[in-house]
């Protein structure tokens, strides 16, 4: 089975929501006079970057809020006929008839929609919300349908304070007839002026974060992570719930190439702490050898609440997200721009990284 590998590509800073547990607070306008849409010329050039690779990748298109692009149909039809894996990450209250379009031409195979609750929306916002789910929903599969072949509605929350009501979410989730869906606990920004949850508050939220998964065990929806959690706040009883019930939790990180503007990060979070590749001078498998190498230093780095720690010792950690370890640090340094040396055998040194990290 081949590995596919990540990349998030930032099509729009434009978005229609504000978030305040957003990663890319940053960088996210609700102005569109400020707006920075990716030309149709510059995605050629990231497919164009992604066929010269010697991996298979799959693609989620980001914004801001990408239904909110001008082109996004051009977009994901152009994605489709160079075979390209493809999920849209959306709030979900993008135009309906664009969604539909999409649909129809089976573009994308995963929506995956993050929830906030009802009361941020306007009614009309939320009744909009609810319209494009019923189109977005679990179609096309039956007995002898490859799943890869299905239209997959994914939900998506944030949890990022204690005691947050997600009630909506499982309701939404059964209404839609959602089968998996994914949460996150905050994470910073680039300049931390987001809200997120530090160590400290892990703790805090830490019975949120059961009841949620609790609760969607017993509707009978399965749970993945989006990032990052060190093990170190958990029992021993509680870790093997968590290993049972959920899927994809992870206390080491690796870079999933977030491209702003043709330039592939580390993660957005850690724009101008790791440096900043042009996809148009680094290839896939340069760039992501860089930026693991670069990652090493801030994933060994023991905190002082780590020293001793068995995790972090037998290299199950990295003590926890790098962008909150890189203040401690006090590492932070302007994006630079690098010339690229020849590397030998990238293609299979690429393999052995994502096995190692993976």
């Amino acid at each position: 089975m081949n590995v596919l590998f990540p990349i998030n590509l930032f099509i729009t800073n434009l978005c229609n929501q504000s978030c305040p547990y957003c990663f890319c607070k940053d960088w996210i306008t609700n102005d569109e006079k400020n707006t920075r849409h990716i030309s149709l010329e510059d995605i050629d050039a990231v497919i164009d970057w992604i066929k010269r690779a010697s991996i298979d990748v799959y693609v989620h298109l980001l914004g801001g809020e990408p239904m909110l692009h001008p082109d996004i149909v051009e977009i994901v039809r152009r994605m489709k006929r160079n075979h390209i894996n493809l999920s849209i990450f959306t709030n979900g209250t993008g135009d309906t008839e664009t969604c539909r379009q999409i649909i129809e031409d089976d573009c994308a195979k995963i929506w995956l929609v993050n929830i906030n609750n009802p009361n941020t929306y306007t009614a009309d916002k939320w009744k909009l919300l609810n319209r494009n789910l019923e189109l977005m929903k679990f179609r096309g599969g039956d007995t002898s349908t490859r799943m890869e072949d299905v239209q997959r509605l994914q939900l998506g929350i944030n949890l990022y304070y204690p005691n947050q009501d997600f009630s909506y979410f499982i309701n939404l989730a059964k209404k839609y007839e959602c089968p998996y869906v994914r949460f996150s606990l905050s994470m910073p920004s680039a300049s931390k002026s987001n809200q997120y949850v530090d160590f400290e508050e892990l703790f805090k939220i830490k019975p949120t974060l059961f009841e949620f998964i609790r609760n969607c065990v017993r509707e009978d929806i399965a749970v993945g992570w989006d990032c990052i959690v060190p093990p170190c706040i958990f029992t021993a009883r509680e870790m093997s719930y968590l290993t049972h019930f959920t899927s994809h939790f992870a206390s080491i990180c690796r870079p999933h190439f977030d491209i702003l503007d043709l330039k592939a990060a580390y993660c957005v979070p850690m724009r101008g702490i790791l440096p900043l590749y042009d996809i148009r001078d680094f290839s896939i498998e340069e760039v992501f050898e860089r930026h693991t190498i670069e990652a090493k230093k801030y994933k060994e780095y023991t905190l002082p609440r780590c020293k001793n720690c068995h995790y972090l010792n037998n290299g199950q950690c990295q003590g926890f997200c790098l962008r909150y370890k890189a203040d401690l640090m006090n590492q932070v340094k302007e994006p630079k721009m690098e010339k690229a040396p020849a590397l030998d055998s990238l293609g299979k040194r690429l393999r052995h990284l994502i096995s190692s990290n993976g």
